[in-house]
């Protein structure tokens, strides 16, 4: 897995194929909801969540956003994410967080994190019962912000209805699902 585009093209990620939900067609869903997102990504600020190796996030940044955050509960995807820090030259210790979901929205590390509001949210979802967090999640969305949700293909994920939230595209893999979610107008 490389990055695709921007000033860390052609950089090799750390893959941890130990991982559950890794698939060969990462790399492709990660083209493609970039493609969607376009200029958006300039100048952002990021929360990647549950992502196996921090690729959403660090492919951002390699396209111009400005800070991205990383928040996952495995030991191996978090020290993935780490080294891909590493690999491209940033330092992960300010930027990973190693807690579940649920702590990271709800009771933050670090005080200024508490209020904090991204521009792009990449909630990689895993389990049914990570879709509870969704609405959590879309709420530290920017009003002019997007958030991407990827979650497997299978019967019975579905997506929650989004509080204040329009799902403007879907696109579906072989063995996933993307949405990309705007907020509606007041």
């Amino acid at each position: 897995m490389h990055i695709g585009t921007g000033q860390f093209e052609g950089k090799v990620l750390v893959d941890p194929k130990e991982c559950k939900g890794v698939s060969c067609r990462a790399l492709t869903i990660k083209e493609e909801i970039f493609t969607v997102i376009g200029s958006r990504v300039l100048e952002a600020t990021v929360l990647d969540i549950n992502d196996t190796n921090g690729m959403y996030g660090v492919e951002a940044i390699s396209r111009g956003a400005t800070i991205a955050r990383f928040v996952n509960p495995e030991k191996t995807e978090i020290k993935a994410t780490k080294e891909n820090l590493k690999i491209v030259g940033l330092d992960p210790a300010t930027l990973t967080y190693q807690q579940s979901i649920k702590e990271y929205i709800e009771e933050p590390t670090l005080g200024e994190i508490a209020s904090e509001k991204y521009d792009l949210i990449f909630f990689e979802v895993k389990g049914s019962d990570e879709f509870e967090m969704v609405n959590e999640v879309f709420a530290r969305q920017k009003n002019s912000g997007v958030t991407i949700i990827i979650f497997p293909n299978l019967v019975g994920f579905n997506l929650p209805k989004i509080k204040g939230g329009e799902i403007v595209e879907t696109r579906e893999f072989e063995d996933r699902k993307v949405a990309i979610i705007l907020k509606t107008a007041l």
